[in-house]
């Protein structure tokens, strides 16, 4: 069953590209007012967000994001790699990965994300 992705990230470079090469249908937000009216509407198994948002961060995003919607994923996309590894200054999401990022490591990153086999055996 393929991810239904919603990719938060104010570079429409790497939107585009994200959109092109991840596996699954993927939502494109570029501001962190759209992604939360996006998720309010529709049904995401992972929001994939990068770090800095213009005014508000994606740390505050995917914590909102947790709060409400528990059960999707959430994925923090960084182009501040001194910082990785250092889980304490990212808790809102289950995983960080370095930006500029190789698709193939975000989908395989996506797919063995906590709970994804569970939600595979769900009903739609």
């Amino acid at each position: 069953m393929a991810l239904n992705v919603l990719m938060v990230d104010d570079d429409a470079q790497f939107l585009a590209y994200a959109r092109d090469g991840l596996d699954g249908t993927v939502t494109l937000a570029r501001t962190p007012l759209e992604a939360m009216w996006r998720l309010e509407r529709e049904r995401f198994d992972v929001v994939v967000c990068d770090l800095c948002l213009g005014s508000l961060d994606g740390t505050s995003l995917l914590d909102e994001v947790r709060e409400r919607w528990p059960t999707t994923s959430r994925v923090l996309v960084t182009g501040f790699g001194d910082k990785l590894g250092r889980d304490d200054l990212f808790p809102a999401a289950q995983a960080v990965i370095q930006k500029p990022c190789d698709l193939s490591a975000l989908n395989a990153l996506l797919d063995a994300l906590p709970g994804r086999a569970r939600r595979e055996t769900l009903p739609p």
